[in-house]
Order: C-alpha cells, then structure tokens, then sequence
C-alpha cells in the first residue's frame, strides 16, 4: 500500500469514528442533553466548564459510571470504543463552547 492510500483509509476511520461518537450521543444523551450540549429536561449543561473534568478520561468515567444522586445514569453497556467515541463528542462539545466564549 502506498502512503497516499493509508492516509485516506487514516482520514475515512477518524471520520467514521466521529460520526459513530454523534451518533451515540444522539441515540443516548439528546434526551438529557439538546444536540448541542444545552441542557435538556434536567440534564447538565455540556457547554459550560464539566463539573467532573473535560478531560477524555474523566467524560468517559462519568458517562460509563453516571453520577450518584444525579439524573445521570451510567451506560456500563457500552463498549470501551463506544464510550472513547461518546465522550469524544462530548469533549469536541464542550472545547467547541468554550471557544466561543471567549
């Protein structure tokens, strides 16, 4: 294969990793969350500073584990691609936001 190839087959999986993230999102967090991140029927605002950290780990946790005594479940289901791809759209969200703000 050559460089050229790889470089488009690299492009085409980041691309389809990032629509498999808002997907997710769009499947599992839009009822808490507008498409936005704006707050939704009791939902966090994902457009402000994360309370629990913006960071990818830290969004993964609490997407996979919820926050207790909170409205936020936790989606343990998920597989470890499927939530670094949620938590990537969350965090893409959230940067996307915070830019805006200043």
């Amino acid at each position: 294969m050559n460089a050229r190839f790889l470089g488009l087959f690299a492009c085409v999986c980041l691309a389809g990793a990032a629509e498999n993230g808002r997907v997710l999102y769009e499947n599992y967090c839009v009822g808490c969350h507008w498409k936005d991140g704006s707050p939704a029927h009791g939902g966090a605002d994902l457009r402000k500073p994360l309370k629990y950290g913006s960071d990818l780990n830290s969004v993964m946790r609490v997407i996979k584990f919820g926050v207790p005594y909170s409205q936020m479940p936790g989606f343990n289901d998920l597989s470890e691609a499927q939530l670094r791809a949620l938590a990537k759209h969350v965090v893409a969200l959230n940067q996307k936001a915070q830019s805006k703000r200043k």
